[in-house]
């Protein structure tokens, strides 16, 4: 963060927001997305797999962000060279670990359709494997996490 506490160029911020309710908004700047505390006698978001509870939760948007880093970049390459990328598709499967509970890994499967070459769709998957989110989770990072005083 520089001197106004606004992100580097470059750099992400993000709010999220509880206001009392059963719901936490994800402020990105641009969007703000809807994630949700489970109901009561439900221990965390975790237990509710059964997709009846409105909202994402933070699991979820961690894939989402993986997926989204790994589409934009093939994307974002095959238009820059040229290539004939017509769709790609990103499915993303977290594996739970446990002592702690946490995600331990992530199985991403890649679907590309188009008129690509064999070493086109090599690069892409050289791209694939090496944008900013991936790279990010594949090595330790320091979180920092600090509380400030509400201001009335």
């Amino acid at each position: 963060m520089n001197e106004q506490g606004a992100p580097k160029k470059g750099s992400s911020q993000v709010v999220v927001g509880y206001s009392g309710k059963n719901e936490l908004l994800i402020n990105t700047g641009s969007t703000t997305i809807k994630g949700f505390l489970p109901h009561d006698g439900v221990a965390s978001p975790s237990d509710v797999r059964d997709g009846s509870e409105p909202g994402i939760r933070p699991g979820e948007l961690l894939l989402g962000s993986l997926g989204t880093c790994i589409a934009g970049m093939m994307a974002l390459y095959a238009r820059n060279h040229g290539y004939s990328l017509d769709a790609a598709s990103v499915t993303l499967t977290d594996v739970m670990a446990e002592n702690p509970s946490r995600i331990g890994g992530i199985d991403v499967t890649v679907l590309i359709t188009g008129n690509l070459s064999a070493e086109q769709v090599g690069k892409l998957q050289k791209v694939a494997a090496a944008c900013k989110v991936s790279d990010s989770l594949k090595h330790p990072m320091r979180i920092s996490v600090s509380f400030e005083p509400a201001k009335a």
